[in-house]
């Protein structure tokens, strides 16, 4: 009766354990100074992780200081990365299913140049966003400043001292308007932009808490059946 009682205690105390875990939140790390395109990836995995009932705490920072703390477990996940991070980021775990796009875009203020794929950009100057990994890699060797906000780009960019700027999208309507609120621009710019690249992008959590992987997965294969996601891109983008 003694043991039975013993392994009673021993259950209540692990249902204990199991409900204040699932209470305490998982730390997202998004990027900063990324209104538009962040908007839409945390709509999609808000509701991915309400689905399955884990609160989340969501704490936007630089994109290369993002892929470290969630590293290093300082934060348990990535809001919307891509694959190319798996190499270099070897704790970090990918949920199968994309939360939608991440589309790259060249962003030039002189019509004459003509710019179809990266590498139609070798012989510009060009400013990217400092820990996007694919338009790390796929400008190496050229004329590249790294730098750690739009407001940065966009300002060399007005000032001339770079040719074309890499930016993610959807939400590049969002992100110019609160450039323009921050007087970074002045709303007369003429911007022309062409797309570099389509992939998908994918939510990625620390290797410690893998066991959320599966869960997340079903909840956004159900939010892709339902048109979830087809309805968040568009509202990142404006509505059309």
């Amino acid at each position: 009766m003694r043991l039975h009682h013993f392994l009673g205690l021993l259950l209540a105390l692990a249902a204990v354990a199991l409900h204040a875990a699932a209470d305490v939140p998982l730390r997202i790390a998004g990027v900063e100074n990324d209104e538009g395109t962040e908007r839409y990836y945390e709509v999609v995995v808000r509701e991915a992780y309400r689905r399955i009932g884990q609160p989340i705490e969501l704490t936007f920072m630089p994109a290369a200081r993002g892929l470290t703390a969630a590293n290093t477990g300082k934060s348990d996940a990535l809001l919307a990365r891509l694959p190319v991070i798996e190499e270099a980021f070897a704790n970090m775990r990918r949920v199968p299913t994309s939360i939608g796009p991440m589309t790259f875009l060249a962003v030039s203020m002189k019509p004459s140049l003509e710019i179809r794929n990266w590498e139609d950009m070798r012989t510009l100057s060009i400013a990217v966003r400092r820990g996007y990994r694919i338009a790390e890699i796929k400008t190496a060797g050229m004329n590249v400043s790294l730098v750690d906000s739009y407001e940065s780009m966009f300002r060399m960019l007005a000032q001339g001292r770079v040719d074309v700027v890499v930016i993610r999208e959807p939400g590049v309507s969002p992100t110019l308007r609160a450039l323009k609120s921050a007087r970074v621009l002045n709303g007369t710019e003429t911007f022309r932009s062409v797309v570099l690249e389509y992939l998908p992008a994918y939510h990625y959590i620390n290797v410690e808490r893998s066991h959320l992987i599966g869960p997340l997965d079903q909840a956004l294969k159900a939010m892709t059946k339902e048109g979830f996601l087809e309805r968040a891109l568009r509202d990142a983008r404006g509505g059309n």
